[in-house]
């Protein structure tokens, strides 16, 4: 800011030859210094009115800078301490040549760009704030359409839920729509099967009945005629036996009357013996009567 307002206040290059040749780049690099550190400076004050002019206006520039550059502090040490010098320290010359001021005046230049093109601390802690202002007023904005997006996310998420659950239950539905149709069309197959099956056991059991009735019927017959039969049977075995009986009876009574009509006849008893070689029979109440049958073929020779 220095070297601008003094490189504004020369008009001409033939006075800033002038000018420089009564200062001593010694003033010049202690001006920086004095200016960066931020300590009150003593200019030399020359005769010249111009070089007067332009330390005044420096001065001016110097105060300004100083001013901004002391908002600058060090919380650790408390102390206020102004940004690295840029400049080059070069020893003391004199500026009497042209030649030797030119590059000097090109410097000064290129020095005076530089500072009008790089912000001092301030103004960047200015726009870092202001930076971090308009972030944090768009941090609302932008949270709200972060956090809008997130809910239109979650509602259309939450629809495609919805949406597949929907058809999922429809195809639950259908499925079991179709399901209990099909049970029921098995119910009622296996309700008539039943019913078939009812009626034909039913059927079967008539049947079995009236069969049973025809058997019992039949078997009611036989046993009569059976018991028929046996009854004849009985009657003519008892027939049989009453004529064996009488056959035996009448047989019986015949043999007794003429086992009568022999014991009639019969002789007084008598017995055999042998004496004197003779067989002689006498009279023995105890002897056995003779026997009615004789064997004509007897077994004694």
């Amino acid at each position: 800011m220095g070297d601008s307002v003094f490189l504004s206040s020369i008009d001409s290059s033939d006075s800033l030859k002038s000018l420089l040749s009564g200062i001593s780049i010694t003033s010049i690099s202690s001006d920086c210094h004095n200016e960066r550190s931020g300590e009150t400076h003593d200019f030399a004050v020359s005769n010249n009115p111009k070089r007067n002019l332009s330390i005044r206006l420096s001065g001016r520039s110097r105060e300004s800078t100083h001013n901004r550059e002391r908002l600058k502090q060090i919380p650790n040490e408390g102390r206020y301490l102004s940004a690295p010098c840029q400049r080059s320290h070069k020893p003391a010359q004199d500026f009497n040549d042209n030649d030797s001021i030119s590059p000097f005046l090109h410097v000064l230049e290129n020095n005076g760009n530089n500072r009008r093109n790089q912000s001092s601390p301030h103004q960047q802690q200015l726009a870092k704030k202001k930076s971090d202002y308009k972030k944090a007023a768009q941090q609302p904005s932008k949270l709200k359409k972060e956090e809008k997006d997130k809910k239109r996310q979650e509602e259309e998420e939450l629809g495609k839920k919805k949406r597949i659950a929907r058809e999922k239950i429809r195809t639950w539905l259908e499925g079991k729509k179709l399901e209990t149709m099909k049970q029921k069309e098995l119910a009622e197959i296996a309700q008539t099967k039943e019913n078939i099956q009812a009626a034909n056991k039913r059927l079967q059991q008539i049947k079995a009945e009236e069969m049973y009735k025809e058997w019992l019927k039949a078997k009611k017959e036989a046993k009569i005629v059976e018991q028929q039969r046996r009854e004849t049977e009985r009657r003519s075995r008892e027939l049989a036996e009453l004529e064996k009986r009488k056959r035996v009876e009448e047989s019986f009574q015949a043999w007794l009357r003429a086992k009568k009509a022999n014991l009639t006849r019969r002789q007084t008893p008598y017995t055999k013996c042998i004496s004197g070689g003779v067989v002689i029979k006498y009279f023995d109440r105890m002897a056995a009567p003779e026997p009615g049958f004789v064997n004509k073929n007897s077994w004694v020779s």
